[in-house]
């Protein structure tokens, strides 16, 4: 292996799923109080609210021109005189319900839905509702335990195994989320935001021809979505499929230019293709958007080295690690900078630095086995190349460990073309 493909082992793509996930996650929960059976009751409670008897509906219209003004205290008072005077009457509360619902009032909302599950039990959708709340307020266990009861009542709403499958992601349940979303799925093929949640959690699993052929399917339904092919080119990133991955964030770019950190994706999707000047064109272009957007400055300081621009390299990396002084590629380029430029002592400082924070990055445990042998230190290079070994077997079994575990989740999720690894 040569120098060049070993860093190329060792480095990774900065993590886009945590700000895809991130950004769909909160579009989600911002517009989660619209979809499915929600949409239904606030029908019904809205259509409720207008025929509702004169001081119920009085009482509601204040406590909504209240919410919309901020009058907190205000509504406080009105929504306790409402419970106490409605407190056995289900309808009257479940409008209560869901003004505290759409107005975001997750609190009481939970609170108004829990009583109706009381007056009303085995509601399907009151339970439903219920766990929508919960969810909200990142009371996981409960959500989880209203909706699958709501789903045991009635199966077949997608939103049910949909809010399911969320729940179960937040929780950190990635396998019973694909379980959750692909039930949603079987009720409701053509939704992308489904497949999208689906190959996220494949991703997640580093099933990738799952996670592939999920987002895939999401932007074959929803082709405007530059969100969905980001998925789609982080997949092919992963599987190193680094053309299509590139291709993918490119039309991700056309879709929406201010896509977070996609001029960075796309230069680094050709940095790995060995197109060193237009990866540079587009880290450089980054830079525009996010002056000090660390991984591109990092990247630039890779491909200086790379280029032996190495007075270049200095100066990215040195401004990486102004911000970030445990930045491990940077740390660990600057070390190569430093062996370049024979100075293997300061090399060894910046290799020691990559190992405090990454004490099982092999390739700087390698780097310093040739450092204290330039600098005839034979005894530390032996104990470095020891150790070098040492992490070596480590990798190798992490990696059979690996495919042993892809193994098992190909047989897990044989059942979906899209689970198919």
């Amino acid at each position: 292996m040569t120098q060049v493909a070993a860093l190329g082992e060792a480095r990774h793509v900065w993590p886009l799923l945590g700000s895809v996930a991130s950004r769909f996650m909160t579009m989600n929960k911002n517009s989660y109080n619209t979809s499915g059976l929600v949409v239904l009751l606030l029908g019904m409670a809205w259509q409720g609210l207008s025929d509702s008897p004169s001081e119920s509906g009085r009482m509601l219209t204040v406590i909504r021109d209240a919410l919309r003004a901020g009058r907190a205290e205000e509504t406080l008072r009105i929504v306790e005189n409402y419970e106490r005077q409605y407190r056995n009457d289900s309808e009257a509360l479940l409008r209560l319900a869901m003004l505290m619902s759409e107005s975001s009032q997750h609190q009481a909302a939970a609170r108004e839905f829990d009583r109706i599950n009381e007056l009303r039990p085995h509601s399907p959708d009151v339970l439903y509702n219920l766990g929508v709340a919960l969810y909200h307020l990142q009371r996981l266990d409960e959500a989880a335990q209203a909706l699958a009861e709501s789903a045991d009542l009635d199966a077949r709403p997608s939103e049910v195994h949909f809010s399911l499958g969320l729940v179960a992601s937040e929780g950190g349940d990635h396998e019973n989320a694909i379980i959750e979303f692909r039930h949603a799925l079987d009720r409701a093929p053509q939704r992308a935001d489904f497949h999208y949640l689906l190959g996220q959690e494949y991703f997640r699993l580093n099933c990738w021809v799952g996670a592939a052929a999920a987002y895939q399917r999401a932007t074959e339904l929803d082709p405007g979505k530059a969100l969905y092919l980001a998925g789609l080119g982080e997949t092919r990133m992963a599987t190193h499929d680094y053309e299509s991955a590139t291709k993918a964030f490119e039309r991700a770019a056309q879709l929406d230019p201010d896509f977070i950190d996609i001029n960075y994706l796309i230069g680094y999707g050709y940095q790995r293709q060995m197109k060193l000047d237009l990866a540079r064109k587009y880290f450089e272009q980054q830079l525009t958007i996010t002056p000090d957007h660390l991984e591109s400055l990092a990247n630039l300081g890779f491909l200086a080295l790379e280029q032996d621009r190495l007075a270049d390299a200095q100066n990215y990396l040195n401004k990486v690690l102004a911000k970030a002084p445990d930045h491990t590629a940077a740390n660990f380029d600057l070390g190569r900078t430093w062996s370049r430029l024979g100075r293997d002592d300061r090399a060894i400082e910046a290799f020691s630095r990559v190992l405090l924070v990454s004490p099982d990055h092999t390739q700087a445990q390698y780097q310093l086995f040739l450092c204290y042998s330039r600098a005839r230190q034979p005894a530390r290079a032996q104990a470095a190349l020891s150790e070098f070994k040492k992490l070596e077997e480590l990798d190798k079994q992490s990696r059979r460990d690996q495919a042993n575990l892809e193994k098992v989740r190909k047989i897990r999720y044989s059942g979906s073309q899209e689970g198919k690894d």
